[in-house]
């Protein structure tokens, strides 16, 4: 098993130093985790987070492909994710490894009705089928994916993933002495990643991991903990007001859901609060706050804003407008699943040999209003249902889940993209089929 980690390890750090190459032999990174991703379940999984990861990358730092219409950011993503759905279809239809348990049942529903309300009711449908299609195709190979793996294995690919994930924060600090890591706007630190809410939200999933894990041991490690000071500091930088503000909010809901609805809160989920430690420590960030200005410092960021409200409402009006003014004309169709609220004008990238839409970003702010945009009052409806669903299973796991959870659906507040398949919403694809398969909170469990 060591030999084996250590030569997967091997593996991200060939597919970066191929991605210097220029285009197109960028596509080569694609192609090796192409091949990697048909070595296991582990591996297809961690073969979409580094497909994720070279989507997103500083192109200040690695040659741009993005600006090439058909470039490896496209097609090498589109590749892996090919790769990844055969291997899943392989593995039910012909080697009868049968998995159909409630999270794919309850996500294969949800897609479905998207899929029947794209065919009846979308404003493009060719957009909203193939974007709902693959968003679901995705989604339930990652949940049959994580399902496939026993309960250890389990285990070891999210510590993995998270290392991964930390090993790229890391990296990114050497940026922070360089041109390159402000390069985006020249003000805000970016690091590996081509913008500073992508950092951001990196960050904040990584420290609700790890904030989770400080929680629910009296005793945390003192690497961690520095670990953690050394990512907050980072996603500060970043100035990611989503990130910062989102990671907040998850830390007070996780301390109100859990004292409310686990049974001894305290001996379970949050043992950390038998250390005194703990409230030393949490006194110090305060001050630190304060003395700082940190609050002021994010909530403003270069605007004149003087609330959490009014600076959320300037810089997500321009999105969340439209939005309102669609859902007003019509809230219960709604105008069809991943399209732009000027569905008039929306562009999209279509390939020359059958004509077919492979790139159609959209921007929104908050994804409730966005959902009840495109798939209306039903839709809303199923969408929360799921949500409902996943934070039921969450919330008798591990700590580190229920807060991943919840830093997931406040980053959505402000970045619409659990629906978005490409880009770093995959990211958010994978750690929500990781919280839907993971097995119940072992009370025994070590230190």
């Amino acid at each position: 098993m060591q030999k084996q980690f250590k030569y997967e390890f091997l593996i991200p750090i060939i597919v970066i130093l191929l991605r210097f190459f220029p285009y197109p032999f960028g596509i080569f990174s694609y192609l090796i985790i192409a091949i990697y991703a048909l070595l296991g379940p582990s591996q297809a999984i961690k073969a979409l987070l580094l497909a994720c990861f070279l989507s997103q990358l500083n192109f200040f730092v690695f040659p741009d492909v993005v600006t090439y219409a058909s470039g490896p950011s496209s097609e090498g993503q589109y590749l892996v994710m090919f790769t990844v759905l055969s291997y899943c279809a392989v593995k039910f239809f012909f080697q009868r490894a049968f998995i159909l348990n409630g999270p794919i049942i309850i996500t294969l529903s949800l897609g479905l009705f998207y899929i029947v309300h794209s065919i009846l009711f979308s404003q493009i449908v060719d957009i909203s089928l193939l974007k709902v299609a693959l968003w679901t195709l995705v989604m339930t190979s990652l949940i049959y994916l994580w399902s496939s793996l026993s309960f250890d294995e389990h285990n070891i690919l999210s510590n993995e993933i998270f290392l991964w994930i930390g090993i790229v924060v890391f990296l990114s600090s050497p940026l922070i002495f360089m041109s390159q890591g402000i390069a985006r706007n020249h003000n805000d630190f970016q690091g590996l990643f081509n913008g500073s809410q992508v950092l951001g939200i990196v960050c904040a999933v990584l420290l609700a991991f790890h904030l989770g894990n400080i929680f629910s041991k009296k005793y945390p490690s003192f690497k961690v903990l520095l670990f953690v000071i050394f990512v907050s500091y980072i996603i500060f930088i970043s100035g990611s007001r989503t990130a910062i503000v989102a990671l907040y909010f998850s830390v007070i809901t996780y301390f109100i859901s859990v004292t409310f609805l686990i049974k001894n809160p305290l001996e379970y989920h949050l043992r950390i609060m038998n250390n005194f430690l703990f409230y030393f420590f949490g006194m110090m960030l305060f001050v630190l706050v304060t003395f700082f200005s940190l609050g002021d410092q994010v909530i403003s960021k270069r605007t004149n804003s003087n609330s959490l409200i009014e600076a959320y409402l300037d810089s997500r009006s321009v999105l969340i407008d439209p939005m309102i003014e669609n859902i007003k004309q019509d809230p219960i169709i709604g105008i069809g699943f991943g399209i732009g609220s000027d569905y008039e004008n929306m562009s999209s990238t279509r390939d020359p040999l059958f004509d077919l839409p492979y790139r159609a970003s959209t921007e929104k702010g908050l994804i409730f209003i966005a959902v009840m945009e495109e798939v209306g009052i039903i839709g809303l409806t199923l969408f929360l249902l799921w949500l409902l669903f996943i934070f039921k299973i969450a919330i008798h796991n591990r700590a580190n889940q229920i807060l991943v959870l919840f830093a997931i659906v406040f980053l959505n507040f402000g970045e619409s993209m659990i629906f978005s398949s490409g880009g770093i919403g995959l990211l958010c694809m994978i750690l929500l089929a990781w919280i839907m398969t993971s097995k119940p909170y072992k009370s025994h469990h070590n230190e």
